[in-house]
């Protein structure tokens, strides 16, 4: 069984925005992820920042996160789940 998956932002808009280039391949890709799915308040800042300029980007991307696409994960949880899981060492 796949772990969770960690959504960054290219792959958000991707998803979000049919007109980038890799869409389709991110959309099948997700549609066949049935594992948990994690992002971070800084993607969703970023992405809804740079969906802006699509018509109901901003508005899909908040959405997205509400209808459960992905649980957002504060960025030091997901860190120490990282450190723990690789034993990266801090610096």
């Amino acid at each position: 069984m796949a772990g969770e998956l960690l959504l960054d932002t290219g792959a958000l808009v991707s998803v979000l925005d049919r007109s980038q280039v890799h869409h389709e391949k991110c959309v099948r890709f997700f549609d066949g992820w049935d594992a948990p799915v994690v992002s971070t308040e800084a993607v969703l800042t970023e992405a809804t920042h740079l969906l802006g300029r699509v018509r109901n980007g901003r508005k899909a991307c908040v959405e997205f996160f509400l209808d459960g696409g992905a649980v957002l994960v504060p960025f030091r949880v997901y860190r120490i789940r990282v450190r723990k899981s690789f034993r990266i060492v801090p610096k």
